[in-house]
């Protein structure tokens, strides 16, 4: 079945979040950095549920599920209330009876902190712009754009370190939308897209919503830029804008990931022209396009896209693909590590359950394309998502859960059985055998 251009309303979907953030920034100004801790937080509860109000009035009614606001409430508090008890049992016990935080854990997320105080500062004047410690700071700062969008948390809400957890909750959700909406217009199954809603809202991947990472709010930018794509995929030559427009889009998450749209589009036809071996003109005219826009645009990809990664041996990371797929597979390992306490072990847990999460959408996937007859727009997001895996398991060698896990909620929308208990069984055996794993690995070492 092919999707009709404009069938997923990218307008009318786009403007109701960018309402809906409005909405949440609108309540969430009534907080301020002299404001009881408490007080702050239960303003930032508020305006995440205004916003998820205003994002489900988007959704047209006759493909609106039954409750969709009440359980999106659900699992917005869900999220957002684990988040909060972890910060507070970890590290600011009262927290909620102070006006300010003493947070500080792991260079990664003080650097995050300090990042969005610092934009914050800037925006409202605080902080003068052109001063060496501003510029340097931004010299040095990886996915600006991306902070600059979370520093207005501190710039409407005050520098109160747990609205983190409402707006990650949040975004959580608007990616859970924007899966509604994609599975419903493939499967034109209001019951289906509904089990994506609740695979995607309640992915394990930093259900500590506390975090301060900007994993999950990567996420949802890369499940725009998909949205974007799908919505014009079946037109001639616009979609093509919108892969370019895709490609900014993700290259906000990481610079190199703005190759991964263009690379999706094009592999589905070179695919199936090496299948009836083939080579149509469209697919030579692509091909001759895509060599001439890299020669021209060389030197901006070298410099701006893949500079990261000129330092590192990519023939070697090849070789070692099949050991970076199996940790990438099998994810933190062994599980016993956390009694050992290691740096960053209060975050563990969401870690080791994303991994069994994958294998379980992994399973639902190849049955999928085992089962039915799949469709070109099928190939495409399923390319989508694994040079999003691929890349994460390439140059990080399958280490970082994260990285390879950004894009896999997507293959809920491959499980077309949309059975809770089929996927939840399916979720305990591999968590049983991944106990399993642990116990004889603790055995023999």
């Amino acid at each position: 079945m092919e999707v009709e251009n404009n069938q997923l309303q990218p307008l009318k979907t786009f403007v109701g979040i960018a309402v809906a953030f409005i909405g949440y920034f609108a309540i969430l100004s009534f907080s301020n950095a002299e404001m009881l801790n408490l007080n702050s937080l239960l303003i930032s509860y508020f305006a995440g549920l205004l916003a998820i109000f205003i994002m489900v009035r988007f959704v047209d009614e006759h493909a609106r599920y039954k409750n969709l606001l009440i359980y999106a409430c659900i699992f917005f508090s869900l999220r957002m209330f684990v988040g909060v008890a972890h910060y507070l049992y970890f590290f600011e016990s009262d927290y909620l009876v102070s006006y300010s935080s003493t947070f500080d854990y792991l260079p990664e997320y003080v650097w995050a902190l300090d990042s969005m105080n610092l934009i914050s500062g800037v925006l409202n004047g605080s902080l003068d712009a052109d001063s060496d410690h501003v510029l340097t700071a931004n010299s040095i700062n990886k996915n600006y754009e991306m902070l600059f969008f979370m520093s207005l948390l501190f710039y409407f809400g005050g520098d109160k370190v747990l609205v983190v957890a409402s707006f990650n909750s949040l975004v959580t959700l608007f990616s859970a939308f924007l899966v509604y909406k994609i599975s419903y217009y493939l499967r034109r199954n209001i019951k289906t897209a509904f089990f994506c809603f609740t695979l995607v809202a309640m992915q394990p991947m930093e259900f500590i919503s506390s975090i301060l990472a900007r994993d999950i709010f990567g996420q949802f930018i890369i499940i725009a830029a998909l949205y974007l794509m799908l919505s014009y995929f079946y037109t001639d030559y616009l979609k093509y804008f919108f892969i370019l427009v895709s490609s900014i889009l993700v290259s906000f998450v990481r610079e190199v990931y703005a190759l991964i749209p263009i690379i999706a589009v094009f592999s589905p036809n070179i695919a199936d022209d090496l299948f009836k071996r083939v080579i149509s003109k469209k697919t030579i005219v692509g091909i001759v396009v895509v060599f001439v826009a890299a020669l021209i645009s060389y030197d901006f990809v070298i410099n701006n896209i893949l500079y990261r990664f000129l330092d590192k041996d990519f023939f070697a990371l090849i070789l070692a693909l099949p050991v970076s797929l199996v940790y990438a597979l099998v994810g933190p390992f062994p599980w016993t590590q956390i009694f050992l306490q290691p740096p960053g072990y209060e975050y563990h847990i969401p870690g080791y359950l994303t991994s069994i999460y994958n294998f379980a959408l992994m399973t639902s996937t190849a049955l999928f394309f085992i089962k039915y007859k799949a469709e070109k727009i099928d190939y495409f997001i399923l390319i989508f998502i694994f040079l999003f895996f691929l890349s994460g398991i390439l140059v990080y060698g399958g280490h970082h859960t994260t990285y390879y896990s950004v894009a896999i909620p997507l293959l809920a929308l491959f499980d077309k059985d949309s059975k809770f208990p089929i996927f939840f069984i399916r979720f305990f055996i591999i968590f049983m055998f991944w106990v399993l794993m642990n116990i004889v690995y603790t055995l023999v070492t």
